[in-house]
């Protein structure tokens, strides 16, 4: 069956799938042969993201709400442009990619905390082993800015080197720190 002849499916879209069950690189998939469209339904309730069964697999290509803070953003190019980004959570660091950034900028994002709902996928190696999740989102509907990132990333107060990832009774710090000190080692274009 050549697949770019089936009906396009969109978030939302209620189907009736025909077709093999394949191994899946991590689990189980479907290989469509023929694809029905039965109308729209609202999109299942996000559970909230509960990261022993991220890293276990376990919410694999499940929707789950996220909060935390932006830590890496960076756009991707073409027609639809993608962006890249790791959102902080106390105890781990997510990858999430976004396939249409529409007009949002890296700079609105880093520091941010943020609310989302975003679909988990596996990374596995090539025996089908669990080695990590990334989170996919198709655009950013679901994101709210809970709190911006300060305008000025030098404002925040001066941490020295000693108290960085340091305990803490109210948890780990996830937003921008600013450190000093003495360049000790440079790669030339890096």
């Amino acid at each position: 069956v050549d697949i770019a002849k089936l009906p396009k499916v969109v978030p939302g879209m209620l189907v009736e799938l025909r077709g093999e069950t394949v191994p899946g690189g991590y689990a189980p998939a479907i290989r469509p042969r023929e694809i029905r469209v039965l109308g729209h339904e609202t999109l299942p309730p996000a559970q909230p993201a509960n990261l022993g069964d991220i890293l276990t697999g376990v919410m694999d290509c499940q929707r789950a709400e996220w909060r935390g803070v932006v830590q890496h953003a960076q756009r991707g190019s073409g027609a639809k442009p993608s962006m890249q980004m790791h959102l902080a959570v106390p105890g781990q660091r997510f990858y999430f990619v976004v396939w249409d950034a529409g007009e949002w900028q890296p700079e609105q994002l880093v520091g941010a905390m943020v609310r989302l709902t975003a679909v988990t996928s596996a990374f596995f190696n090539e025996r089908g082993e669990l080695v990590g999740a990334r989170m996919q989102m198709n655009n950013f509907d679901s994101l709210t800015i809970e709190q911006p990132a300060p305008a000025d990333p030098f404002a925040v107060p001066e941490v020295p080197l000693r108290q960085l990832q340091s305990f803490a009774v109210r948890g780990p710090v996830l937003t921008r720190q600013r450190l000093a000190g003495t360049v000790t080692l440079c790669r030339a274009g890096d």
